[in-house]
């Protein structure tokens, strides 16, 4: 019904440790980028726990960072093929 706990993962925006992670992860993110050829939204839950990796790169944009985006595609474990993004900064 309309008072069901909220479960959707979503996270309160007021929430100050949640700001503190996402400023957090965005210079990983940034620092990744600067040492890599590339991010891809598989590394960046594998590396940083980040599951918002286009937030990330759209306020790293904001910044003045010039990031391409470019699409990849790999089969996965069940054979289907699947298209993700790979981000690079473009020096």
């Amino acid at each position: 019904g309309m008072y069901m706990n909220n479960t959707d993962g979503v996270k309160n925006p007021n929430n100050s440790k949640d700001k503190t992670v996402k400023i957090t992860q965005t210079s990983e993110v940034l620092k990744y980028m600067q040492t890599h050829e590339y991010i891809t939204q598989a590394i960046a839950w594998d590396v940083f726990g980040a599951s918002r990796l286009s937030d990330i790169v759209y306020r790293l944009r904001k910044r003045g960072y010039e990031i391409k985006a470019k699409d990849g595609t790999k089969r996965n474990r069940y054979g289907n093929l699947v298209t993700y993004s790979e981000y690079s900064l473009i020096n």
